[in-house]
């Protein structure tokens, strides 16, 4: 009733309003959604945590995901911002707990939803943090709720009342080893360059089954950086270009796709890769030339406009030339266009360049 009555109250103030808000997902049905909407909501806040049913029992968070994720779509095409959050490396979970909550999150992205990705903090006085408290380990590592500053400022504090200050701390747990930079991954190279690399990503997808812990066990197995200097403050202490610094994330992306185990649709998934960076690459300006022209070994453009999925993309080659032109009155705006032509029986055709 408090969330209907805030609605009332909002209405009754008798002028336009937007607000937000935060709130758990198992509080909000078909029927309150409406009614914010209404009232001038927004942007929401969702926590759904997991979609474990094992691990919803132990953190005593049920949630009927298919009823919410109807209120979430909901949302979405109302033209609410909607940002989910979810969490991994609960203590006791497992393997296959996160990649449940992996497969939700996958889920949310392509209802248009924001989503992140957390690791578990323990905080004050809750269930968790007092049934591990004999075996919290303090390791320094700044969190959401503290940061790195003031462990240096209140270090002995810290250490000394770890009741009070339990997100510097965690626990020997197979699964925290396990998740350990899983939330770097995703925020760094799935949801920042899957807009670049989208069907890059999708066939990578594909060729895993839709799992993105896999993905990240391989990276990790491989020796790959993933929070090495790529913190957001590095471009925005001028450091390095944002261009530049997405760039670093490509290079380490292309590595992966170097070494990686990829079968027979490396060849696809390598290809693929190639043109959707020479295109942003291109379209950022890098190389300062209104034309360029590239050559793939596999037909990506078809790929890309049919939406084939990776076993079904020939192997012929396709040329594409991007060229740019600036947009009157559009200051710094280019316009990437693109001309193509494809192999035919192993020879060019003739209108190629």
């Amino acid at each position: 009733m408090e969330w209907f009555q805030l609605c009332n109250d909002l209405d009754g103030l008798g002028f336009p309003l937007t607000w937000s808000c935060s709130a758990r997902l198992d509080t909000v049905d078909q029927t309150l959604a409406e009614r914010m909407v209404r009232s001038g909501c927004r942007r929401i806040f969702l926590g759904l945590e997991s979609s474990s049913p094992r691990v919803q029992t132990m953190i005593s968070k049920p949630i009927d995901l298919e009823k919410g994720l109807a209120v979430v779509d909901f949302l979405q095409k109302s033209g609410v911002q909607t940002i989910c959050s979810l969490i991994v490396g609960f203590p006791g979970e497992r393997e296959e707990d996160v990649r449940q909550t992996l497969s939700l999150a996958l889920r949310l992205s392509e209802m248009g939803c924001e989503v992140q990705v957390n690791p578990f903090t323990f905080l004050p006085q809750t269930e968790l943090t007092e049934q591990y408290q004999d075996r919290l380990v303090f390791d320094g590592s700044p969190s959401n709720f503290g940061s790195a500053q003031f462990v240096r400022l209140a270090l002995d504090w810290i250490r000394r009342y770890p009741q009070i200050f339990p997100y510097f701390y965690t626990v020997d747990d197979p699964i925290r080893r396990t998740t350990d930079g899983l939330d770097a991954f995703l925020s760094l190279f799935f949801w920042h360059l899957q807009p670049y690399l989208p069907d890059t990503w999708r066939f990578l997808l594909e060729r895993r089954h839709d799992d993105l812990l896999d993905i990240f066990l391989d990276f990790q197995g491989l020796g790959l950086a993933t929070d090495q200097g790529h913190e957001w403050e590095e471009f925005s202490l001028a450091t390095l270009s944002w261009v530049a610094w997405t760039g670093s994330l490509l290079d380490e992306m292309q590595q992966y796709l170097l070494r990686a185990d990829l079968g027979r649709d490396g060849t696809i998934i390598r290809e693929m890769f190639r043109y959707e960076r020479d295109r942003f690459e291109f379209q950022h300006g890098l190389g300062n030339r209104n034309h360029s022209l590239y050559r793939y070994q596999a037909d990506v453009l078809q790929a890309k406009e049919e939406r084939l999925s990776v076993e079904d993309v020939p192997l012929s080659a396709v040329t594409v030339v991007f060229h740019r032109e600036e947009l009157p009155g559009d200051e710094g705006m280019v316009d990437i266009g693109q001309e193509i032509c494809r192999d035919s029986k192993g020879k060019e055709a003739k209108s190629c360049p």
